[in-house]
């Protein structure tokens, strides 16, 4: 019988300070908490636009796309007058992980003791593109960040077998998130109490603590 490693993790709800379009569908924020509270990130939204047909009118029209702004305190993104399309922070959260900068292709290089040379040959680009993303002048597209995602995880071992018959059998990693207060209470824009966001459909939505 193999043995079931389980691992929670507690992390605060994610809350955008500030919000700006570069060009759409990307949009660059800060973070006033949550796992990446104090950064700024750019990230490219065509993930969940290009998707999800709750998405199609901000999609096809750049003006619309325009007109997101931030409601409940951050914790969410819509769109036009009556903010009948929107997106949770979590899921710009979510989409942010997935990108990478310069800075952190170089920490991350660090971190797994990976020369440039050996960099290139394990994630399937030349050595001078490796050096272009580190340089800042090319944009690092996220399949480059997911690679990077897939070999820590085959490294780790925490993925084994053929990519399609992938089984969670041998670890389960459970994320939990805790509120304490009315102010972190999950944002539920739905009667039916679940998430609107299609990417959180699904998942339980975490109910107050008392403290």
């Amino acid at each position: 019988m193999n043995a079931i490693a389980s691992l929670v993790v507690t992390v605060p709800m994610p809350k955008i300070a500030n919000l700006q379009v570069v060009e759409p569908p990307v949009i660059r924020v800060t973070w006033s908490d949550g796992l990446r509270v104090g950064r700024t990130d750019v990230v490219d939204l065509s993930p969940m636009t290009d998707s999800f047909r709750l998405y199609r009118p901000i999609r096809d029209n750049e003006v619309l796309f325009r007109t997101v702004h931030l409601i409940e305190d951050g914790r969410i993104l819509a769109w036009g007058d009556d903010d009948q399309i929107d997106m949770a922070a979590e899921t710009i959260e979510d989409l942010a992980e997935e990108t990478m900068t310069a800075e952190d292709l170089r920490a991350f290089l660090k971190s797994n003791n990976l020369t440039h040379a050996e960099a290139a040959a394990l994630l399937d680009r030349s050595r001078r593109q490796i050096e272009n993303y580190l340089s800042g002048n090319e944009r690092i597209p996220r399949v480059f960040v997911m690679a990077c995602f897939g070999l820590i995880a085959r490294k780790r071992q925490l993925l084994r077998g053929p990519l399609a018959k992938i089984s969670t059998a041998n670890v389960r990693i459970q994320s939990v998130t805790t509120y304490t207060t009315a102010r972190d209470r999950p944002v539920v824009r739905s009667s039916s109490g679940a998430w609107n966001d299609p990417r959180l459909q699904g998942r339980p939505v975490p109910a107050l603590t008392s403290g």
